[in-house]
């Protein structure tokens, strides 16, 4: 065992305000690493979804590869005549709005609400 006569103390000045900064900081450390994280995950689905876009468009090029092969060849006639242009409006497909369902809480947020719960106490 240590000898006590080495042991020193120190007089805090404000100590609620110095636990007030502490926690605060924690916070603003948590948020950074929960945004971190969130970022993460973000770039994983994108990686995802653009390998998943890459293998779509090969499919769709060797389909339309195919069906350039299988169509019959049709020679074009040049007529002595104006040629008429037909447009074509696109259609525009309007989908369901499906309601976001809430994410299950995260490791991050419950710390997060908890020191957050804390700094609310030290303030009362």
């Amino acid at each position: 065992m240590k000898n006590s006569s080495n042991i020193m103390h120190v007089m805090v000045e404000n100590p609620v305000t110095l636990r007030k900064e502490i926690l605060k900081s924690a916070i603003d450390s948590t948020k950074l690493l929960k945004h971190y994280e969130d970022t993460r995950y973000t770039r994983a689905k994108k990686v995802a979804a653009m390998n998943d876009f890459k293998e779509n468009l090969d499919k769709l090029k060797e389909l339309l590869n195919n069906l350039q092969s299988t169509l019959p060849i049709i020679e074009e006639k040049e007529e002595a005549g104006e040629e008429e242009v037909k447009t074509v409006k696109p259609k525009v497909i309007k989908g369901e709005m499906k309601p976001m369902k809430a994410k299950p809480k995260s490791r991050l947020d419950i710390e997060l609400e908890e020191i957050e719960e804390k700094l609310r106490r030290i303030e009362i």
